[in-house]
């Protein structure tokens, strides 16, 4: 009984980051988009390093969460989620005041990173016993 329990949760978090990977690469190209249509500095630079987090999260954290996941490697899922939040954050944080607005470019999208990051850690962490058991 146990393992189907931990294959529901491996089965909804790939689902989250599955979610997540298909958002990352669009908020990447609105990202260079607004940088090659910019000359405003502060803007660039959050931007710039809005960029770089996003190819980070696109190219590399994303497909190793996906992958955790699948084989049911729940800290690992856990782990890559939480620093594809972090990221997605602090790329806020970069950028908030870089506008006249009072929120980022690409506050609603990178929220949306955020808040599937939060939900997937959470779901993981709130599961019995992942923290010590996958899947293998």
């Amino acid at each position: 009984h146990y393992k189907s329990d931990v294959e529901d949760v491996s089965r909804f978090a790939h689902i989250t980051l599955e979610v997540i990977a298909a958002r990352a690469p669009l908020i990447l190209r609105q990202l260079q988009n607004i940088d090659e249509q910019t000359d405003h500095t502060p803007l660039k630079n959050c931007v710039d390093s809005c960029i770089i987090s996003y190819t980070k999260i696109t190219n590399e954290l994303m497909p190793q969460a996906i992958d955790f996941a699948h084989k049911g490697d729940l800290n690992g899922a856990k782990e890559k989620a939480t620093l594809v939040g972090n990221l997605a954050d602090s790329c806020e944080k970069d950028c908030s005041g870089s506008t006249s607005g009072a929120v980022s470019p690409i506050g609603d999208s990178n929220q949306y990173v955020q808040d599937m990051c939060a939900i997937t850690v959470s779901m993981i962490t709130n599961f019995p016993q992942s923290n010590q058991q996958t899947l293998a």
